[in-house]
């Protein structure tokens, strides 16, 4: 029987191998408390809208499981900060899990590779903090803090899942961690921290951190008036030295403006980061950009690849697994705009901009789960 099976999948010219996964982009809307989810059509870019999900308080940040099986979006309802769990199944479909209250709003957030623990930096309390995962769920229970200074903008955990790192704007400087994957401890790694570009000039205050996806670089976007800067990262014991910080805005930009999100192509050639202009938060649109930097792969330093006007104040953007794909997220338009990245130049095209709920905080694109 099974020969006659493969004999008749041959004469049909069927496949035997499974389908390529579905790509999907997750859009936490803070305005409307919910998270949108959008297929992401493969040949053009082009996004339908599939499912919308209510969260508790307006919904925020998003993280996924290292599996994918699960997303966890950090929220807020007035003073009491929570964060979501969503199950993700293959087929797309997300089911709220419920919603762990916590202590303090996470405006990042990331898990370690194991899956067990899920981190989030805090701005106003200076903090970062760990809880316990349990069986996928995000809980209340705090399994550590550390209070390495004011204006904690984000964190992100290294490949090895030993050393984790948290820009702080205000301070213009970025904190370096152990942790312990066994305990789920963080202990200051030596030095506790590192500077940020002269304060003397714009182009400090790092705010979001992204390391290579294969070299020994990181990255920061540096929120004052527009930077990014490359540093050298030491995989061994951790410590980051910076190397090289170049503006994100065009030449002749004389407006209020300042650096938000950056994300890195899947193959490493490229990084981005996003300009908010401040002028006029209010207004329908502003002299909002990307800024396109092509990476030396011996170096990791940087070199301009062009500037892109984009939806007005992008928070978050992301880049889809394919790297052929960036969608920004116009935090106060209420759009999201999607592009074609040119894959030798790192140059944005705009295909299509979509209306989109109030306030969208975080977009996140991704394969979904394995079967």
């Amino acid at each position: 029987m099974q020969r006659l099976l493969s004999a008749l999948v041959l004469c049909l010219g069927l496949s035997t191998q499974a389908a390529d996964p579905d790509q999907y982009l997750f859009l936490s809307c803070s305005g409307d408390k919910r998270v949108d989810s959008y297929l992401i059509d493969p040949e053009t870019g082009d996004l339908t809208l599939k499912q919308s999900v209510p969260i508790e308080g307006g919904a925020g940040p998003i993280c996924e499981s290292p599996n994918k099986y699960r997303l966890y979006v950090s929220n807020r309802n007035g003073r009491q900060a929570g964060i979501t769990t969503l199950k993700l199944e293959t087929s797309g479909k997300l089911t709220s899990l419920g919603n762990a209250p916590v202590e303090d709003y996470a405006g990042y957030l990331t898990t370690d590779a194991t899956g067990r623990f899920l981190m989030g930096s805090h701005y106003s309390q200076g903090k970062v903090s760990v809880w316990k995962i349990n069986h996928g769920r995000a809980t209340s229970e705090l399994n550590d803090f550390e209070l390495p200074g004011d204006k904690a903008h984000s964190v992100i955990i290294n490949q090895r899942n030993n050393f984790v790192y948290v820009p702080h704007t205000g301070p213009n400087k970025v904190s370096q961690f152990r942790f312990d994957s066994k305990t789920g401890k963080l202990a200051p790694n030596t030095p506790a921290s590192v500077a940020g570009p002269k304060d003397d000039a714009d182009m400090h205050q790092p705010r979001h951190i992204l390391l290579h996806p294969v070299l020994d670089y990181a990255y920061t976007s540096n929120e004052r008036s527009g930077g990014i800067s490359a540093w050298d990262y030491n995989p061994n014991n951790g410590n980051l030295k910076l190397m090289q910080t170049l503006t994100t805005l065009p030449k002749d930009y004389d407006w209020k403006s300042a650096a938000a999100d950056i994300q890195i192509t899947p193959n490493g050639k490229f990084v981005y980061v996003s300009n908010r202009d401040g002028t006029d938060r209010n207004a329908i649109k502003g002299k909002d950009t990307i800024a396109a930097f092509s990476i030396n792969q011996k170096t990791g330093k940087l070199k301009p690849a062009g500037s892109f006007p984009t939806v007005h104040v992008p928070r978050s953007f992301t880049i889809d697994e394919t790297g052929n794909y960036l969608y920004s997220a116009g935090q106060y338009s209420a759009q999201l705009a999607a592009y074609r990245i040119d894959p030798n130049t790192g140059a944005l095209t705009l295909l299509k901009t979509y209306k989109v709920g109030a306030t969208p905080m975080w977009a996140k694109a991704m394969y979904l789960p394995k079967p």
